[in-house]
């Protein structure tokens, strides 16, 4: 099949083949989404160009019947983002994508295979390293600022006819997922001390959730990574802008802001983030005036950037500390409880994750005085205030 492949994208002469091929798994325990594995090859009569590496991203095997939908979904997502634009038209820069397939696109349970360029950085950042090079952080809000400003207010029409929307500003579900995750709260025990400063905002935070629900999810919209982070992010000087991205499953029609506060509500460790997140969310909106955005001044980027830090708070006590079962982990000693001596790579590269995710988050959460911006929220909602002043 590789021969095929390289064959068809002009990498090969009509003779030329590729002789070998090594599989290396990787991505373990750094919450990649799918199996990984780098590819590398031999090859025999190749033109100018040809790549000898890259990733072959597969979607996971044997996934619940229940969730066989939304899996299929994601990689759908991110199938369409490589194939329906070049580089420049998605408006974000990327690795190549050599090939998406599917095995059979009218089932659920079809796989998918994505082979993505392999790409590299001058520097490698994790979210367990966090990452405090101003110059870089610079650059990459100056990405997601323009990919913004391409897709601003973009209606769910074509090209983006594959993108759904993030809810509604007055949704019944999203008001009810709201609801579950303030109730389960009481699941970030398991992360020790560490959330204690803000378990006590939980009962306003239920309280007001249909004003908070219609001000997090309020226009106006564009197309988001909203998986934002430093696992997903390549700095070099071979990409347009000094930055690549990657993993484009969970893209959606969704405020900006959401990307923004995601990206430095976690990825930046607190004193990293109290130097420079003005100076960053600056830098992003001169990106967006820059790509023709207008009528979001500065002071509405900026309360949205800190009011977004509550879905993030959201998705993470939902996602990461709910649905993995990281309570019952604790209570039988398993996964990341586990004894030392038990803990595999993939548990100690979560663990290190959330450590560090967890506490940056806390951080920014109580810096920005979200409590007292949900309170105002409340206030805005009952006088009929839209809060865009």
């Amino acid at each position: 099949m590789m021969t095929d492949v390289l064959r068809f994208r002009n990498y090969l002469g009509p003779r030329g083949r590729v002789a070998s091929v090594m599989l290396k798994p990787i991505g373990e325990g750094a919450g990649a989404f799918g199996e990984l594995c780098l590819v590398e090859m031999v090859l025999e009569g190749a033109l100018p160009g040809a790549p000898t590496s890259f990733v072959a991203k597969f979607s996971p095997k044997d996934v619940p019947i229940h969730l066989r939908s939304f899996t299929r979904s994601q990689f759908l997502r991110e199938a369409h983002f490589y194939n329906d634009f070049s580089i420049a038209g998605g408006g974000l820069p990327r690795p190549h994508c050599y090939l998406v397939a599917q095995s059979s696109p009218a089932s659920s349970s079809s796989r998918f295979v994505m082979l993505i360029e392999r790409a590299t950085a001058e520097v490698a950042y994790t979210r367990i390293s966090g990452c405090d090079d101003a110059g870089r952080l610079k650059l990459l809000m100056a990405a997601v600022g323009s990919f913004h400003a391409r897709w601003w207010e973009h209606p769910k029409k074509p090209p983006l006819e594959w993108v759904q929307p993030m809810g509604s500003p007055d949704s019944k579900l999203w008001r009810a997922a709201y609801s579950f995750a303030w109730k389960r709260m009481a699941s970030l025990a398991v992360w020790d001390e560490v959330y204690t400063p803000i378990v006590g905002w939980r009962a306003a935070a239920r309280r007001h959730v249909r004003a908070l629900v219609a001000a997090l999810h309020a226009p106006p919209t564009t197309l988001c990574h909203l998986d934002l982070h430093l696992d997903n992010v390549f700095f070099g000087a071979q990409y347009p802008g000094g930055v690549a991205f990657i993993d484009f499953a969970n893209m959606a029609l969704a405020p900006p802001m959401r990307d923004v506060a995601f990206f430095l509500g976690i990825n930046l460790d607190v004193p990293v983030r109290r130097a420079l997140d003005a100076e960053l969310v600056r830098v992003y909106h001169d990106a967006l005036l820059a790509g023709g955005v207008r009528d979001y001044p500065f002071e509405r980027c900026w309360r949205d950037y800190r009011l977004q830090l509550w879905y993030v708070l959201f998705v993470h006590v939902l996602c990461a500390v709910v649905t993995p079962g990281f309570a019952k982990q604790r209570r039988n000693r398993t996964g990341i409880y586990a004894p030392d001596e038990r803990l595999t790579k993939a548990d100690r590269t979560a663990a290190a994750t959330f450590a560090a995710v967890n506490r940056r988050l806390v951080g920014a959460l109580v810096d920005h005085r979200c409590d007292e911006l949900l309170a105002q929220v409340a206030d805005e909602a009952s006088d009929g205030c839209c809060g865009c002043a």
